[in-house]
């Protein structure tokens, strides 16, 4: 599924596809998290996976950075009269960018006020709150509020800066002809914060020097060719995009 995603994001950077798929694209997106999102509902509910994703013992940083990015989409999709496909409507962005900007309804009390926009909004807040909790739980860096402070910054600071780049070419797309969607923004900022969750889950928050005392570890016990097994999954895992990336090619 994130292979799928990858590839969508993939055509707006380099301007292959038709315009047929560029109107389509942020709308695939949301279809696509929407059922990576509602299968891991229903797999917690059957007991087949644990949740939070980030306490699991036995599990590895794909799993752990997957499930993340759902449990923040399942938070967005339930807040009172949300549509997310709003965030999606190429038609829409000035204004769902300006209110986001200016209005900053995210830091009104979270409950239902009639305006879907406004509620829409707050729910990507619920989600970001929730990348938050955890950060704290995993001390991640990307994530941690302690961590996010010291730089100045908090949970959406980097939302913010996007979405202050992306207001200009909503308003004025010029040669593109289309602006990158909101929902977009939203996906690769808490894709990439997940990653960085799966990572402190998995190594500590100071991950590469996790990373470094397991190769170390495995290099007193095992073979040159078990050296390089950690490695090449290790080079994997931080040049990723997507969980799915992590998976060695057949």
């Amino acid at each position: 599924m994130f292979g799928s995603i990858k590839r969508l994001l993939g055509r707006k950077e380099t301007g292959v596809g038709s315009l047929a798929e560029s109107l389509v694209r942020p709308m695939a997106l949301l279809m696509a998290l929407k059922q990576s999102s509602d299968e891991y509902a229903v797999s917690v509910r059957k007991g087949l996976s644990q949740f939070p994703a980030h306490r699991r013992k036995d599990s590895n940083v794909e799993a752990i950075w997957r499930d993340v990015v759902s449990e923040v989409f399942v938070r967005m999709t339930m807040f009172g009269d949300s549509d997310l496909t709003i965030l999606a409507d190429f038609r829409r962005q000035p204004e769902v960018l300006e209110r986001f900007l200016t209005d900053r309804p995210y830091l009104s009390m979270p409950q239902p006020n009639g305006d879907q926009l406004d509620q829409t909004i707050q729910a990507v807040w619920q989600g970001y709150v929730y990348l938050a909790k955890i950060g704290e739980e995993t001390l991640d860096r990307e994530s941690s509020q302690f961590d996010l402070s010291k730089r100045g910054k908090d949970i959406i600071s980097d939302l913010v800066k996007r979405a202050e780049a992306l207001r200009a070419t909503a308003v004025n797309p010029g040669a593109t002809g289309l602006p990158i969607c909101f929902i977009e923004a939203v996906y690769e900022d808490v894709n990439r914060k997940a990653k960085s969750i799966a990572l402190s889950a998995m190594f500590g928050p100071a991950y590469e020097s996790g990373i470094s005392h397991m190769i170390k570890l495995v290099a007193d016990s095992g073979s040159k060719a078990d050296v390089g097994k950690v490695e090449d999954s290790i080079r994997r895992i931080m040049n990723a995009t997507t969980p799915d990336d992590i998976r060695k090619p057949r």
